[in-house]
């Protein structure tokens, strides 16, 4: 007993979880997706809802993502349960689908699989982020090792769906719920989520003493932001890495790590605002999504008009895009661990943009072998840039916060998802392939600047060292940024 309860305890067991919590995720999704204009026709509905029931689904990521961040704030779910509950909302959109009579129905089951979805890329996550919140060296290569979950998803999905569908109309939705049943197991068994670090564990954490002095003001920081309580002024968040609106009138003696909750100091959206970091990484988050989704409506049609390629023939080639991207996603994952989003970002990003304009120009034979070789590379490369991102949102803000950071970046990536193949299928109507290729290329290349937002290092003694840097650049604030060092010396 005493060894099954470690294993479901430990980190590589909560990962295991997770990496099946997204699996299933995407695989119940790209399951459904082929089906739905059968479904349309069994009903006898025009095929244009299908575009109104992509849009039911990115508004139920929203609703999801909101309704699973208060229920885990106000603490009336942990997030384990709540990982629970989401499955319970993925099989009730199952069975909708598999027994709608109308197109009100199946809204509705588009709507409850969006919110069923947050459960995993909201609280799963999260959950991951907490069990590494101490133990970050390998959190980039955990967190890419998560995401292949996704890519390994999209890979069985649609053969699965068409073989199961050809067999029985019923049987894609049979196989999506045994799905749902192993990836319960799995939440049922992994441990409560960790608790909120007290005042001890904060200040062992920090590296700096907690003093017990119920008249000092309060500091807790974290290498992106600072949140500062005092007696004249109400709990204000700052962002520590530029450096501004910081107090210069802080001592060492003003020092001390209190429970949030003991001093009524609480989080918002409106405060998440002033997190600089998380900020740039969803909009970095939106940027990739857009252009990693923008390919998908139109390179079936590219395919078939150029090599009259059937849909078979155009699953398999989607292979050469695929798996290169699980092992462009590790790889981003593992250098992220050592060196840091923004020098993985300025290696990863300018190679996407390159290989975008590469599928964008015919080879010099005009093969399909070509076109299979530049989407292997483009697998890679995306797999690197997007790697980063997830370990990144963790490392923006302080451990209590990753629930709310985790909802940003679900909604960061939504968006991305929902413009990316339209404008995607715009641009190649009206211009064609090449050209949309080309201007997603050149939209990636003018993005470029913005990875010199982001943080040099991942490792938040880095952080906290860069900031201790740029405090000695500063004289004025630098007897402040001194008080806030993470040293003993305090």
């Amino acid at each position: 007993m005493e060894s099954i309860k470690r294993l479901r305890e430990s980190k590589e067991f909560a990962v295991g979880v997770v990496f099946l919590g997204v699996f299933a995720d995407i695989t119940v999704y790209s399951v459904i997706i082929p089906i739905i204009p059968f479904v349309l026709d069994s009903i006898e509905q025009p095929e244009t809802w299908v575009g109104i029931l992509l849009a039911a689904y990115g508004m139920g990521i929203i609703a999801g993502s909101a309704l699973f961040w208060l229920l885990v704030e106000k603490k009336v779910v942990n997030k384990k349960v709540g990982m629970i509950l989401s499955l319970g909302v993925t099989l009730a959109a199952v069975l909708l689908f598999a027994f709608a009579q109308s197109i009100a129905a199946l809204v509705c089951a588009r709507l409850l699989q969006g919110i069923s979805s947050c459960g995993v890329w909201v609280l799963g996550l999260s959950y991951v982020a907490d069990v590494y919140a101490n133990d970050q060296k390998n959190f980039g290569l955990v967190m890419s090792i998560i995401f292949s979950g996704m890519s390994f998803g999209q890979l069985i999905g649609p053969p699965v769906s068409g073989w199961l569908y050809g067999i029985n109309t019923k049987d894609p939705y049979w196989f999506c719920i045994a799905l749902v049943f192993v990836d319960l197991i799995g939440r049922f068994l992994i441990a409560d989520v960790p608790a909120s670090p007290d005042t001890d564990t904060v200040a062992t954490q920090l590296d700096l003493p907690s003093l017990a002095s119920a008249n000092s003001d309060t500091i807790i920081h974290s290498p992106a932001l600072l949140l500062v309580a005092t007696k004249e002024r109400p709990a204000a968040l700052y962002s520590i890495d530029t450096l501004t609106n910081i107090p210069t009138t802080l001592t060492s003696k003003d020092v001390f790590i209190a429970r949030t909750s003991d001093d009524g100091v609480e989080f918002s959206f409106r405060n998440i605002g002033r997190a600089r970091l998380l900020l740039v990484t969803c909009v970095f988050c939106v940027i990739i999504a857009t252009c990693l989704t923008q390919i998908e409506p139109t390179l079936p049609l590219y395919l078939n008009n150029r090599f009259g390629y059937n849909s078979g023939q155009i699953g398999t080639l989607w292979l050469a895009f695929v798996i290169p991207n699980v092992f462009g996603s590790v790889f981003g994952g593992t250098m992220y661990d050592k060196y840091g989003i923004r020098r993985v970002c300025c290696v990863a990003m300018p190679a996407a943009a390159i290989m975008l304009g590469l599928l964008a120009i015919p080879g010099p034979t005009d093969t399909i072998a070509y076109v299979a070789c530049m989407l292997a590379f483009s697998g890679i490369a995306f797999g690197g840039v997007f790697a980063p991102i997830a370990p990144a949102i963790a490392a923006a803000v302080p451990k209590e916060f990753y629930v709310g950071a985790y909802v940003a970046m679900n909604i960061s990536y939504s968006i991305g998802t929902s413009v990316g193949p339209i404008v995607g299928a715009f641009l190649y109507q009206n211009i064609g392939f090449m050209w949309q290729m080309l201007a997603f290329a050149l939209f990636l290349v003018a993005c470029i600047p913005l990875i010199f937002l982001m943080p040099v290092s991942a490792a938040p003694s880095a952080a906290t060292a860069e900031i201790s840097s740029n405090a000695k650049n500063n004289k004025t604030r630098g007897e402040t940024l001194m008080a806030l060092k993470m040293r003993n010396e305090i």
